[in-house]
């Protein structure tokens, strides 16, 4: 994930559980804002 127009990049490695079927966005005690995204399913 790219932050702040592409100034900082955030990842990590999630092994989800293999039920989950959901992806959730939000903000602790802030504002946020997502636009222009893209989100891929990468087969295994």
């Amino acid at each position: 994930m790219f932050v702040d127009d592409g100034r900082y990049a955030h990842s990590t490695v999630v092994f989800p559980d293999v039920s989950d079927t959901g992806l959730a966005l939000f903000t602790i005690d802030g504002q946020a804002v997502f636009r222009n995204m893209v989100i891929r399913e990468f087969g295994v």
